[in-house]
């Protein structure tokens, strides 16, 4: 999983997507993780380069990732974050489902503690955790 490409096969990736080698190299000059580059191959290319181009202009971010997520949430709709949130971490139908549910303010109150499930069995129990807590948050917000 993730964007790891030895340099002959991200060569031959680069004649076939341009922007799959940026996202290679981009990965590994930052020292970002594997998932926040397949978040990255998800935007389109002018998604990308909004995202990017802050950090041209700057030293290297205290948290990276965290940098590159917060321009992924500023640059990319909500139904799209939605949609590389449940590719991400290859949620069930059944979490899916219950996602289309959701309105927009209950969506980015699951998405709120970022895009990657980390260290979880079981992404899709965890994801339904959140929704749930989402629930409860935006009802309690009135």
């Amino acid at each position: 999983k993730g964007l790891q490409l030895v340099p002959a096969a991200a060569a031959a990736a680069a004649k076939a997507d341009p922007l799959r080698l940026d996202i290679v190299d981009l990965v590994a000059k930052h020292d970002l993780e594997d998932w926040v580059g397949d978040a990255l191959g998800m935007l389109s290319p002018r998604q990308f380069d909004d995202v990017i181009f802050p950090l041209s202009k700057m030293d290297r971010p205290r948290n990276p990732n965290g940098f590159i997520l917060s321009r992924i949430k500023s640059v990319v709709p909500l139904e799209q974050r939605v949609d590389m949130f449940i590719r991400i971490n290859d949620l069930g139908e059944g979490v899916v489902d219950r996602l289309g549910t959701l309105s927009a303010e209950q969506l980015e109150a699951a998405m709120d503690s970022g895009l990657l499930i980390q260290g979880a069995n079981n992404p899709s129990g965890v994801a339904m955790k959140r929704i749930t807590m989402a629930l409860k948050t935006v009802k309690a917000r009135g």
